[in-house]
């Protein structure tokens, strides 16, 4: 006897004495979620192309009644789904539903398919109906998934302590080789050559890093192209460029910048009138958000850019790249939007997902200079008619400045660059210490912190 674990699909022809068909709740059993819709989505295949055309809806020109029309017969299909399900137990079937699946925010309810078998044995007496208490307020799952993820970045070198060498073996291995290594009555002749041969592999190895370690700066080379991001990393502490750019360590992507890209996305399409290509037709469950400790998140930065005075705009470029050359260098970057004309002013828009910096920040402005000495020296824009906006999501505020001079921003922007092609990497240890990705193996971060 065993459990067997299966999708619908898979359990086609197949019987067991006992079933169990879980996930009767809205939007989950059945899901009407449209699959394909021509009318919108280029990768569908046209109806009238499709073996069973005769059965599904025809366009008439109204997209939300064909919409509708796909929803019901995506409820068809999911009723045939069910059927396949509850018609594989011999003897004895349960079929169940629940209030909370992961870290959502809302509770489902009943799918309808649960209510129609419900009814149908309350009025039969036959089969036993238990429809279960109310939803609980808060999510019992809340914070489930959080209690997994490990802390990152872990620590440099992980604890090896054990009852066999108390302060690790790399320790006791160091300790060894100062006491002048292994002793010789502990190793029969055999073990002592192939110690030997070991140990002159691994001292060819050693000599060959440290003479790598120890070679000449100059022959680090900048990347042909260093962008906005770089340079504002950089201006904050040249080695995190240095760790991030020009010998790069792995770094943290988490789902906090997922969902700033996610937001990112849909403002693009939705200033070209295309948002419903990002929309679902029912939200699904937004697994991105439950990772990051923020269910609903996303949402709530949709709703925010939606309630600014930008949402009824048309940008006149969204997601703008350029290049940037400045004295021998080439600086990267894409703007979010341009509001405006091409004769008139012009508004450069950045929206950001994060918290609003201090105003004391230096940098807070330096992203937003670059992108205007792009509409300057790129797009030839005059400096008096360029207005600077941060929009910032997560607070609802705005923050606008007018250009600055030009010439001194650049020559900011010029002595850095500088300065990273004399390969000057010094740490400058500061707040920012406290979220550095490389924290566990910078001294001067680690200073800072305490």
């Amino acid at each position: 006897d065993s459990v067997k674990v299966m999708t619908i699909h898979v359990a086609k022809g197949l019987e067991f004495n006992a079933v169990f068909v879980p996930g009767l709740a809205k939007d989950l059993l059945p899901n009407v979620r449209i699959q394909h819709n021509p009318a919108e989505r280029g990768k569908s295949l046209d109806f009238e192309l499709r073996g069973d055309a005769k059965i599904l809806p025809r366009y008439d020109g109204v997209l939300n009644r064909f919409k509708d029309a796909l929803r019901a017969q995506e409820l068809i299909e999911e009723r045939r789904t069910c059927y396949v399900a509850l018609t594989r137990a011999r003897r004895r079937l349960f079929i169940s539903g629940a209030h909370w699946y992961s870290e959502t925010r809302f509770p489902k309810a009943p799918s309808v398919f649960f209510e129609e078998l419900a009814d149908w044995g309350g009025s039969e007496g036959l089969p036993g109906v238990d429809r279960g208490p109310d939803a609980d307020a808060e999510n019992p799952l809340m914070g489930y998934r959080e209690a997994f993820v490990r802390d990152w970045p872990g620590p440099a070198v992980p604890d090896e302590a054990d009852a066999v060498f108390p302060d690790g073996w790399r320790r006791a291995a160091v300790e060894a080789v100062r006491r002048g290594g292994v002793q010789a009555s502990m190793l029969g002749e055999v073990e002592r050559k192939e110690y030997e041969q070991l140990a002159a592999r691994h001292r060819a190895l050693a000599a060959t890093l440290r003479e790598r370690e120890a070679g000449d700066k100059s022959e680090l080379s900048l990347p042909p192209t260093v962008g906005v991001s770089g340079v504002i990393d950089y201006a904050r502490c040249p080695k995190r460029f240095y760790w991030t750019t020009i010998r790069p360590l792995p770094r943290f992507s988490g789902p906090a910048a997922r969902i700033g890209t996610d937001v990112h996305r849909w403002i693009e399409l939705h200033s070209r009138g295309q948002g419903t290509l990002l929309e679902a037709d029912e939200a699904p469950d937004l697994t991105v958000e439950e990772l990051a400790g923020q269910p609903g998140k996303l949402q709530q930065l949709r709703d925010a850019f939606l309630s600014s005075r930008f949402a009824g705009q048309v940008p006149l470029y969204a997601e703008r790249p350029f290049l940037l050359p400045i004295e021998g260098f080439t600086v990267s970057g894409r703007i979010d939007a341009i509001y405006g004309t091409d004769e008139g002013p012009w508004e450069v828009v950045d929206y950001k997902t994060g918290r609003r910096p201090a105003e004391d920040d230096p940098l807070a402005r330096l992203q937003l200079d670059l992108y205007a000495l792009a509409c300057i020296d790129v797009w030839r824009k005059p400096p008096d008619q360029l207005t600077l906006t941060y929009l910032y999501l997560a607070s609802e505020e705005e923050a606008s400045h007018a250009m600055e001079d030009p010439a001194a921003i650049r020559e900011r922007i010029r002595m850095a660059l500088g300065e990273m092609a004399e390969g000057r990497f010094d740490p400058t240890p500061g707040s920012h210490c406290h979220w550095c990705d490389f924290l566990p193996f910078c001294d001067a971060g680690r200073r800072e912190t305490g």
